[in-house]
């Protein structure tokens, strides 16, 4: 049986009754966003990434890089299945549809616990060594890799137990508050973690005005292949 709802597609069924107005309409907007700006984004971290590579916090760099080729890849997963329930409106697909639409969320609820927990991590490294030196060898880049692995696995635990509260039908008003507030971070966060990485200094500004030419725009936007495919971009701007 197709779903019984004013919209005639799964996607409206969620869409419509899980999200305020306000949210509909930002939702979008930051999923365009995020789309548009990751091609420049990939772009700026390829070029760079023999120089940061040798830096003490690329390890969050390069968290956040294979973090949000996940969260797209699920976007445009859900974004395939909900075309074809619009354009086929046949139950499986509609299914198929709903079934995307709730990974992709529950990816984007995971991703952004480990990313508060990535940066907290961050922000915990970067002022030890600041003000304390000789503590650097006590944050190794392995360390800290499986610390990220554990905070994944953790959060993913936890998330499946308190991602159910989103979905359930009786909802208090502190709920609904937290909800909502909730969801405007978990769907402006990849906007905000790819600007802030195109905007951190001067080489990655310099890298990405460089690829404002016909032929790296021609190619930054026309070849998916460059957007997901793991290689290097030869360096074009040096400090």
């Amino acid at each position: 049986m197709y779903f019984n709802s004013t919209n005639s597609t799964a996607f409206g069924f969620f869409y419509h009754n899980e999200f305020t107005p306000f949210e509909q309409c930002l939702i979008p907007l930051s999923i365009i966003l995020t789309c548009l700006i990751y091609p420049f984004y990939v772009f700026v971290f390829r070029t760079n990434l023999d120089v940061e590579n040798r830096l003490p916090v690329f390890y969050a760099i390069n968290y956040f890089y294979r973090n949000l080729k996940i969260v797209l890849i699920s976007v445009y997963y859900s974004l395939f299945f909900f075309a074809l329930d619009a354009i086929m409106k046949i139950d499986l697909f509609a299914r198929i549809s709903y079934l995307s639409i709730l990974i992709s969320y529950f990816i984007l609820y995971c991703s952004f616990q480990v990313n508060n927990l990535v940066l907290s991590i961050l922000a915990i490294q970067r002022f030890t060594i600041y003000f304390f030196p000789e503590t650097q060898k006590y944050f190794p880049g392995d360390l800290v890799k499986w610390m990220i692995r554990g905070a994944l696995f953790i959060c993913i635990l936890v998330s499946l137990h308190q991602v159910s509260i989103v979905f359930t039908d009786k909802k208090s008003q502190f709920v609904y508050i937290l909800e909502f507030f909730f969801n405007i971070d978990l769907f402006v966060m990849p906007v905000l973690i790819q600007l802030s990485y195109l905007g951190c200094n001067r080489r990655n500004l310099m890298t990405l005005f460089s690829s404002v030419n016909p032929k790296k725009f021609f190619k930054i936007f026309c070849c998916f292949c460059f957007i997901f495919q793991e290689g290097n971009v030869e360096p074009t701007i040096q400090n």
